[in-house]
């Protein structure tokens, strides 16, 4: 049968049918499905089935086959013993591992620890799994030799590493024989190669699906920020249930099922995970995975890989100056790109505008967007939605987030009138983790940044400040950064 759906799905979807209501709660008017954000995507994709979800290397999954493979990954987890509440370490690269991987713990009720390979080369292996785990990881081939090289990983410092090397999925070069060859020097960590770690998810044995858990943190990722010391931030269940269902209360008309999405931002970053890869395919698109994070060929991606829509940092959009300058970019190269997402870098003007120029040259009919994200709140928590002609840092709230604008001094609200200036502090439902995972936390559960206002709602205090103006279609926003 072409297109066997696995019982995730067909579970999720025969519940839809036979009339039983799927769960919802309601977090400042967004209307979020009570689910596993794999159930969720199982019932968005449900008459996507055909349609390719991931692509890498010119090899395709179409969202069934996805499906099934993220199943196949339970079973393998729960063959090795992994359950509800364990934490398990992620050490990939951009690939099919990474996706199935975080899908099939978020889904058993264990927590991603997706772990940023370089953060652990400077602070060692050991720094995240005592902490976090020291049960088992997933670690790509190539990584582990950088850890091997580096001194950064010791015996026992996981009891289990699964070796990954994305054979399976991008018909990349095997080299797993002679990666394998290497941990002899290990006498206390059992490892394990991809090949039979797949093959123990090929058994039919039941498992059983997580309860949605506001509580608990399913995920954990990494960001320096401007410290350049890594920090952990713990995502609940909500968080990318509630950045997908505020989504769908923004008009996006440009946005289509099968639109291919680039991506290359490692999803240990909160925007590469949820942002680029877990909101992409709650809308049915086809991520283009590039392991490579190269910002010399992001010109040549964009036209060689027929892209539609990427989110990348700005030095990325910048080099398609120095990229058209040279020649390389020609008319029409860009004809098919719809839509050019950025992240909460601050772009000066004048580099905005000739960031544009470029993209107008090369056929894209709109101006790159620039948003907002707060990594700490889940990601992307404003974008610059439906404001042509916007530049620099933008935000314009997306739906469920609260804003506001307060006096540096006093922390008194400042009225958004064009002109005013002050502190941005950001009030959002993912925020308020109450977890004992993260250093920064304080006892109450809240980051250290934070503040109760008097009707017991928390905003965060980025330090950032912001200038009310008027947009050309008469809304009031906010500009500016301080860091």
């Amino acid at each position: 049968m072409k297109n066997k759906t696995s019982y995730i799905f067909s579970e999720v979807i025969k519940k839809t049918q036979n009339g039983t209501a799927i769960p919802i709660i309601n977090k400042n008017d967004v209307l979020v499905h009570k689910l596993t954000i794999f159930e969720d995507i199982c019932i968005r994709n449900k008459s996507n089935l055909d349609i390719v979800a991931l692509e890498i290397n010119g090899n395709q999954m179409t969202y069934a086959k996805l499906f099934r493979e993220v199943e196949r990954y339970i079973r393998a987890f729960e063959s090795l013993g992994v359950k509800k509440q364990d934490i398990i370490t992620l050490c990939l690269p951009v690939g099919v591992e990474f996706i199935c991987a975080y899908f099939a713990l978020t889904t058993i009720g264990a927590t991603c620890n997706a772990a940023n390979v370089m953060f652990m080369v400077n602070e060692g292996v050991n720094e995240y799994t005592e902490k976090r785990c020291s049960q088992l990881m997933l670690c790509d081939t190539q990584y582990f030799k950088l850890l091997l090289k580096s001194n950064s990983i010791k015996d026992n410092d996981v009891e289990t590493v699964v070796l990954t090397n994305g054979a399976q999925y991008s018909g990349l070069l095997d080299d797993m024989e002679d990666t394998m060859a290497l941990t002899d020097k290990f006498d206390r960590t059992r490892f394990i190669s991809e090949n039979d770690f797949l093959d123990c998810g090929n058994n039919q044995i039941p498992f059983c699906i997580a309860q949605y858990d506001e509580a608990r943190a399913s995920t954990f990722t990494y960001t320096s920020g401007t410290t350049g010391k890594s920090k952990c931030i713990a995502h609940s269940d909500l968080a990318p249930l509630f950045l997908v269902a505020s989504h769908d209360l923004i008009e996006r008309p440009d946005e289509l099922v099968g639109d291919r999405s680039l991506i290359t931002i490692p999803f240990q970053h909160p925007t590469g995970l949820f942002y680029a890869m877990v909101l992409q395919l709650a809308c049915g698109k086809t991520l283009v995975l590039e392991p490579r994070y190269d910002k010399s060929i992001f010109y040549s991606d964009i036209r060689d890989l027929r892209i539609n829509h990427a989110v990348q940092a700005k030095p990325f959009y910048a080099q398609l100056i120095e990229d058209k300058a040279a020649g390389r970019i020609k008319k029409d190269d860009f004809k098919l790109f719809k839509h050019p997402y950025s992240g909460g870098e601050g772009i000066p003007k004048s580099v905005c505008e000739e960031i544009n120029k470029t993209l107008h040259f090369a056929s894209c009919k709109k101006d790159i967007t620039l948003g907002y994200g707060r990594s700490e709140e889940g990601s992307i928590t404003i974008g610059a939605y439906n404001m042509p002609g916007r530049l620099n840092s933008a935000g314009k709230p997306i739906p469920g987030v609260k804003v506001r604008l307060v006096d540096t001094e006093s922390k008194q609200t400042i009225p958004s009138i064009v002109g005013n200036k002050g502190e941005i502090q950001i009030c959002t439902p993912i925020m308020p983790l109450n977890n004992c995972y993260l250093d920064e936390y304080n006892k109450s559960g809240l980051p250290d940044n934070s503040c109760i206002d008097e009707y017991g709602n928390v905003w965060s205090q980025p330090g950032d400040i912001a200038t009310v103006i008027e947009c050309e279609n008469g809304e009031l926003s906010y500009i500016g950064q301080k860091r």
